[in-house]
């Protein structure tokens, strides 16, 4: 007996684990036939409305663009500096715009942003509403009144300008500005241009760190525009001849507005010597003997010639003096 019960043992044992696998085995299949069944209902479905799995599908993505660009702010048109994200000016992103106008302040630009068909009038918020243009100053640039009539004569409205924003200060925008070359693909920074014609100076960037480094990488791009102008003599760096730089400096020394002062007060003398001599040779012609109204006449030019003659000796007094501040020996 205690031989058979140890001989049965294993097989119960065995039995037992193979009812256990056998249940798992089922359970597995039963969970993989009901996800296929799922699976297969959802892809029947699809099969079956195969248009209006389409059609949701395009309008969640749309939903997802409109989201995303309303975010990002992509086809906002800003109107004024502070609408700008701060993120915008941090990352130097770039605006499309048309110049309006050039004044003292800076440039006028209006915004235009990126514009898609059907997105564009659903994410516009101002319709029929009249826009104000963006102020904007060439950033690192002290224009001259001759750069300002440059970009006056080289910048037209029909252009497209681009604006590289570099910082914000109150509502004015510090900007790298770019347009294309009339019949050209490429296009140029207007910034590095006037400085390259001797058209403005460099100055300090407004709202920039000068230890950091988008400073300094400006800052080395616009002085070496200023430099080129500097070196060709162009603009304000133009030299004067050697015939103008000697007329000036006669014109300005001290002993050339003497002699002109000499010369015009000499001339003044001889006047009135002339007008001396004139009214003496007057008195002697005129007769002894005189009605009452002549010798009132008479008397009356006499004052005259007085007055003449005092006038006369201030005139030489002041060649006197002047003679002595030329000749103090």
């Amino acid at each position: 007996m205690h031989r058979e019960n140890v001989n049965n043992m294993p097989e119960s044992s065995t039995e037992t684990e193979t009812e256990e696998g056998k249940r798992d085995r089922q359970q597995r299949d039963e969970a993989t036939r009901s996800s296929r069944n799922v699976v297969s209902v959802i892809s029947q479905f699809a099969d079956d409305n195969l248009t209006l799995v389409r059609n949701i599908s395009t309008g969640l993505a749309i939903a997802g663009v409109i989201v995303i660009a309303r975010s990002i702010k992509l086809m906002t048109k800003f109107q004024t500096a502070c609408q700008i994200p701060p993120r915008f000016i941090e990352r130097n992103v770039s605006l499309r715009g048309k110049v309006h106008s050039i004044t003292e302040r800076g440039l006028e630009v209006e915004h235009v942003p990126i514009y898609l068909p059907v997105l564009s009038p659903l994410l516009s918020k101002h319709k029929d509403v009249s826009t104000g243009p963006l102020l904007v100053h060439l950033a690192g640039v002290e224009l001259t009144p001759e750069g300002r009539v440059w970009l006056q004569q080289n910048v037209t409205p029909a252009q497209t300008v681009w604006l590289k924003l570099i910082s914000r200060e109150d509502d004015t925008l510090h900007c790298l500005v770019s347009q294309s070359r009339q019949g050209s693909l490429w296009s140029y920074c207007l910034n590095e241009e006037v400085l390259r014609l001797g058209l403005a100076r460099t100055a300090p960037i407004a709202g920039v760190l000068p230890d950091s480094r988008l400073y300094w990488h400006l800052h080395k791009r616009l002085h070496k525009a200023e430099v080129k102008a500097e070196r060709k003599g162009w603009g304000l760096w133009k030299e004067d001849s050697l015939w103008e730089r000697t007329s000036k400096a006669i014109r300005d020394s001290a002993l050339f507005r003497l002699i002109i002062q000499l010369f015009v007060l000499l001339r003044l003398s001889s006047s009135h010597h002339e007008l001396l001599g004139g009214e003496q040779e007057r008195r002697a012609s005129v007769p002894t003997a005189l009605p009452d109204r002549q010798q009132h006449l008479s008397r009356g030019a006499m004052h005259e010639c007085d007055a003449v003659r005092d006038a006369d000796g201030e005139a030489e007094g002041r060649i006197q003096r002047a003679g002595e501040t030329l000749l103090p020996g």
